[in-house]
């Protein structure tokens, strides 16, 4: 095999063993399966070999730190991924590796520096099962605030990222986390997050916000699974506006975010109460799927005071959600541009709430649905097939102030239709109802 040029052969490639010191190897190249690819400043973390061992050896000019196959690691301090200088810095666990997070003392577990990446070789999901091998788990012992951080906050870092990681929460255990699984404040640029799993934290598990007062923009999540199995206080996606700022320019590409916990969203744009640069913008949510769990009542995409949202060919199945997509504001003008175009609705009761402008969509499919800052409360664009929901009268969605006005078709009414009567079950006739504000009124049809 003939080497590289002269002037990589001085690059290192570091194997830690359990009872030697790191073991230098002049060759610039690793083969992994078929393909022979150059390397740069590499080791391997092994179990007689701390994380934070391995990593501070990189911390000068940055490489790849490997959690093998078949190995784990027990982390019980903050990982610091790279340095304040912002080399290129990877944390990198290969098929079969596991990291067991017991960090103590209510600290984050994994903090990323500039340039830093998490990046792991992501199992199939019949292999993962059935090992029980998942990438990051937390541990009986973990007492943190959030698993995955970046580490500056004042508006400074520029590049973060996580590939190919799944991170459980397997429960039944003493382990506590306080925050957010993954945790993106106040980062300036080119921040990723690509083909990850979250699932079964009992608390936020992506959550991204702005506090420094300077602008943060430019967050990629591309085939992004965040799965709350419906647990309590359990929302798979936060974008958050505070008074210090906002974030702004997310794109929400495919992937799944399922089954949050009852009565909370899937994805939710928190404004609270800002406006313009201060409240979320410029978010796009493009070929992504929703799920609510059975009678949990969660919405799944709530807009509270954001603007400059674009939802696209967003899809749900399921069942027990309340509104697939809620719009409201806490003042008037906090909410405007907002856009909605070709999305299918089959697990929750309403496809379309919105507040702003008084109007409500049931029915299975919606083409478009938008308005601007000059087309509020007037001329909101609306063309889609609304069919009205048919069911059991007594599992219809529940008629209140909220869905006034709603029609749907109950099934089982025992008497001929009459406006103004109300179905009484136990037959067959099929009777188009519509919600009063309490009950469920026949139209006569």
């Amino acid at each position: 095999m003939r080497l590289a040029s002269r002037s990589f052969l001085a690059l290192i490639f570091l194997v830690f063993v359990d009872s030697a010191s790191p073991q230098s190897i002049q060759n610039p190249q690793l083969r992994q399966g078929p393909q022979v690819v150059n390397i740069y400043n590499s080791m391997y973390c092994n179990l007689s070999t701390s994380l934070n061992s391995c990593l501070s050896t990189l911390s000068t000019n940055g490489g790849y730190a490997i959690v093998p196959p078949g190995s784990k690691l027990i982390l019980t301090s903050t990982l610091e991924v790279g340095n304040a200088n912002g080399v290129p810095t990877v944390l990198y666990i290969q098929r079969g590796g596991q990291i067991i997070v017991n960090v103590g003392g209510s600290a984050p577990a994994i903090r990323l520096h500039k340039g830093a990446m998490l990046k792991c070789d992501q199992a199939p999901t019949q292999v993962r099962d059935a090992q029980g091998v998942h990438e990051i788990v937390m541990g009986p012992a973990a007492s943190i605030t959030d698993l995955v951080v970046n580490a500056d906050t004042d508006g400074t870092q520029q590049t973060a990222s996580i590939e190919g990681c799944e991170f459980f929460d397997p429960g039944g255990h003493s382990g506590t986390i306080t925050g957010s699984v993954v945790h993106w404040t106040s980062l300036a640029a080119n921040t990723f997050m690509r083909d990850t799993q979250i699932g079964a934290f009992p608390t936020t598990q992506i959550k991204i916000e702005n506090t420094s007062g300077v602008y943060s923009s430019s967050y990629d999540l591309d085939n992004v699974i965040s799965n709350c199995y419906a647990l309590p206080n359990c929302e798979p996606l936060l974008i958050q506006s505070n008074p210090a700022g906002a974030p702004s320019a997310i794109h929400i590409n495919g992937g799944q975010y399922v089954h949050a916990g009852p009565g909370l969203p899937m994805i939710d744009c928190e404004g609270a109460g800002q406006s313009g640069v201060d409240a979320p913008y410029g978010i796009s949510i493009t070929g992504t799927y929703l799920e609510p769990a059975a009678s949990t009542h969660a919405i799944g995409i709530k807009i509270r005071d954001c603007h400059d949202v674009s939802i696209a060919g967003v899809s749900s199945a399921g069942g027990g959600g309340s509104d697939m997509i809620n719009i409201g504001e806490s003042s008037i003008g906090l909410v405007h541009d907002i856009h909605v175009y070709g999305i299918y609705n089959k697990g929750f009761y309403n496809t379309i709430v919105d507040t702003v402008n008084s109007h409500l969509f049931t029915g299975p499919s919606l083409a478009n649905y938008e308005f601007s800052s000059l087309a509020r409360f007037d001329k909101v664009a609306v063309h889609a097939y609304l069919a009205p929901p048919v069911g059991n009268i007594e599992n219809l969605a529940m008629c209140k102030s909220s869905n006034e006005g709603s029609h749907a078709v109950a099934k089982d009414c025992s008497e001929a239709c009459v406006s103004g009567k109300t179905c009484a079950p136990g037959g067959a006739t099929h009777c188009e109802v519509y919600c009063d504000g309490s009950t469920y009124v026949e139209t006569g049809r």
